[in-house]
């Protein structure tokens, strides 16, 4: 990330990241949900998923819980 903000670079980031939150479309939050954006605020990292479509889905459970991530660079 520190590199890319040097050099003015694109970053685009795949993130499996197993954590809940309303802001790329899970259902709900949960604790790794709330430290990732807690995270993602502090960075200029932002969340480039649209729509809700499931990312984990299992016979109980459909979810969002993997995010893409970027860095426009500017």
């Amino acid at each position: 990330m520190r590199y890319c903000e040097s050099e003015n670079l694109h970053l685009v980031v795949g993130c499996e990241s197993n954590a809940h939150h309303t802001a790329w479309g899970s259902t709900n939050c949960n604790d790794r949900g709330e430290a990732l954006m807690e995270f993602l605020y502090s960075s200029n990292l932002e969340i480039l998923n649209r729509g809700t479509d499931s990312t984990f889905c299992s016979d109980t459970r459909q979810e969002v819980i993997d995010i893409a991530l970027g860095y426009l660079g500017f």
